[in-house]
């Protein structure tokens, strides 16, 4: 079977410390095949950790590309909704 190839929508602070050590153990499972974020910054941090992925400025873009399966969206911790526990 093939690995369920990702588009990541937002690769910041929780991309690094939570989502990207979770998915290099999963790699026989999923693989990234393309980043979506607007700032400069992820788009430089991106080139350099992954040279030759696709990149989109705009995550409509990346949801519309048929290079991927799924997408992990990873949201700015204020937009986030409040926890009840």
């Amino acid at each position: 079977m093939e690995p369920i190839r990702l588009g990541i929508v937002g690769p910041g602070l929780i991309w690094e410390n939570r989502h990207r050590p979770t998915l290099s153990k999963l790699g026989d499972l999923f693989r990234i095949a393309a980043f979506s974020a607007s700032s400069e910054a992820s788009r430089l941090k991106v080139e350099r950790d992954y040279p030759g992925l696709s990149f989109f400025r705009d995550y409509h873009e990346l949801a519309a590309w048929p290079g991927i399966d799924a997408l992990v969206v990873l949201t700015p911790i204020p937009l986030n909704a409040a926890s009840s526990w």
